[in-house]
């Protein structure tokens, strides 16, 4: 069972493993929500014995986009969650999932969704200087300069 009390690591993201592709539109509103907040309020879910991703691919492509040292992760125990898949809501292997990770295949967007306990915290307000974001011409005090960081636009 998961205790109440969850502690958030900063976890470099080039090694969390993704499972599931990411979406382009919705990428790109991540990546401003984020950038318009200059914080980061959603920690990456992770498992506990591999850093498979759980929940937040779309944050993580949102941060090895920007060049984010660090990125706010909890660990979880698998055998704690539900896995179901986005469509039809049947029950999600697994192993399917480690497997794809294995093999270096991302599973299609929104393919699984992961049920996690009410008591899990997944809020968190980190400044993203802290996580490592350079000013680099784009970026100015949080702030999105109007042009879209997915394709490395200046």
């Amino acid at each position: 069972m998961i205790a109440m009390k969850q502690t958030f690591l900063l976890i470099d993201p080039r090694v969390l493993i993704a499972t599931e592709e990411t979406d382009h539109l919705r990428l790109e509103e991540v990546q401003h929500m984020i950038l318009e907040a200059g914080t980061w309020r959603q920690p990456i879910v992770v498992a506990d014995d591999v850093p498979l991703v759980m929940d937040g691919h779309h944050r993580l492509a949102t941060a090895l986009t920007l060049g984010l040292d660090f990125v706010p992760a909890v660990r979880v125990p698998y055998s704690d969650i539900e896995v179901r898949g986005w469509k039809d809501g049947t029950t999600f292997d697994k192993e399917a999932i480690y497997r794809a990770a294995r093999e270096h295949r991302l599973l299609p967007p929104k393919t699984t969704r992961h049920t996690f306990p009410p008591e899990l915290c997944l809020r968190c307000d980190i400044p993203l200087a802290i996580l490592g974001l350079k000013a680099n011409g784009r970026f100015f005090g949080g702030q999105f300069a109007g042009r879209s960081v997915l394709h490395g636009e200046a």
